[in-house]
């Protein structure tokens, strides 16, 4: 006998249809069951706020096709209830007589705590109740990963997608549930909304381009990482031999910096393309990959050269930014005049950082 159980706090859950992979070998232990008769409240979704997000997206010229698993009218319902019974809802947008993109917007209950959840891919031929079907499997199997995910360590979450940068989606819920005779139910609130730089928190997450799971990933990654697309112009005429870093320039105040595409990395992938590689590890060559800015972009010292942010706008790669510093990398601050390279020797020798 099989139970699918999912870990919440410090205990264990009966959950169905729990598909994940395993992450270690299967062990034998005793394990206690026992039984709660705990009733979680019903989460209702008001209509002015989800109907927000109808009319945004309305305005943007895209058009509702329809939800699953049940055909609620969004646009004309009064609320939207989702409960143990009914957990997961997903509706689908499309860009109309367009039709080139497509929205996902996924609304989910688990253990009394709500989510909210956005995806945003290109139309192909599959129909609209297709593509639900799709996202609404992968978001069941995933269960209730989201929930911690979206109150853990952010407020809200921005829509990774070029077109839509800075745009964002936040869930807020009301202070205290409804009481009816019939159940107790919490409100909650949607919103989409164009996120202001000035007061968002993680601003690295809004205009990386695509939405592969590799730039979920690094969007995950950088979440603390200031987002310079529009920020930064570059100049193709001076680049640097060594990492073949540009020079650019801030269009704020006119500070010089210095531009290094990252990604993708090319070897890394032609690496897991020759081996056939799975999903699973061509995520972790990824990961690896920007290991480096995802540490630089946490330090902060006198001896450490500033990490300024990342921008996509350039030949479909990722960059970082940081401070332009004439003579900055090892060979070129070597040939100055100014120089004394036994010094350097000796201080390399004594353990001394010396910044270059």
């Amino acid at each position: 006998m099989t139970i699918d159980l999912a870990l919440w706090g410090p205990n264990c859950y009966r959950y169905p249809s729990t598909t994940r992979m395993p992450k270690s070998a299967p062990l034998f232990e005793k394990l206690y069951l026992s039984h709660h008769s705990q009733v979680y409240p019903d989460s209702t979704f008001k209509l002015g706020d989800y109907s927000g997000i109808h009319r945004t997206l309305a305005d943007r010229g895209f058009t509702y096709r329809g939800s699953i698993p049940r055909a609620v009218p969004l646009d004309t319902t009064e609320s939207l209830v989702l409960s143990g019974v009914n957990e997961l809802l997903v509706a689908v947008y499309d860009e109309g007589q367009h039709n080139k993109t497509r929205f996902a917007v996924v609304v989910g209950y688990c253990f009394g705590r709500e989510w909210v959840h956005v995806t945003l891919d290109d139309c192909t031929e599959e129909t609209w109740q297709e593509y639900a079907e799709k996202v609404y499997n992968q978001m069941w199997k995933e269960g209730p990963g989201h929930i911690i995910v979206s109150t853990r360590d952010h407020t809200h979450t921005h829509i990774v997608s070029e077109n839509w940068s800075g745009w964002a989606v936040e869930l807020t819920r009301g202070g205290s549930p409804e009481r009816s005779s019939e159940s107790t139910s919490h409100w909650c609130n949607i919103k989409l909304f164009l996120c202001g730089r000035t007061h968002c928190d993680e601003p690295g997450r809004g205009s990386i381009k695509g939405n592969s799971n590799k730039i979920r990933l690094l969007a995950q990654m950088t979440k603390f990482t200031p987002d310079l697309n529009g920020f930064v112009d570059r100049d193709v005429t001076e680049v640097r031999k060594v990492a073949k870093a540009y020079r650019g320039t801030l269009s704020s105040d006119g500070k010089p910096v210095q531009i290094k595409p990252d990604w993708p990395p090319k070897h890394d992938v032609k690496v897991a393309s020759d081996l056939g590689i799975t999903r699973l590890l061509e995520l972790m060559f990824f990961q690896d990959a920007f290991h480096e800015q995802y540490v630089w972009s946490l330090l902060h010292h006198e001896n450490i050269h500033p990490f300024l942010g990342i921008v996509t706008t350039f030949d479909k790669t990722v960059s970082t930014v940081a401070e332009w510093v004439d003579k900055g990398d090892a060979h070129s601050y070597m040939q100055g005049p100014n120089v004394d390279p036994s010094f350097l020797v000796g201080s390399s020798i004594c353990c001394r950082h010396v910044p270059f």
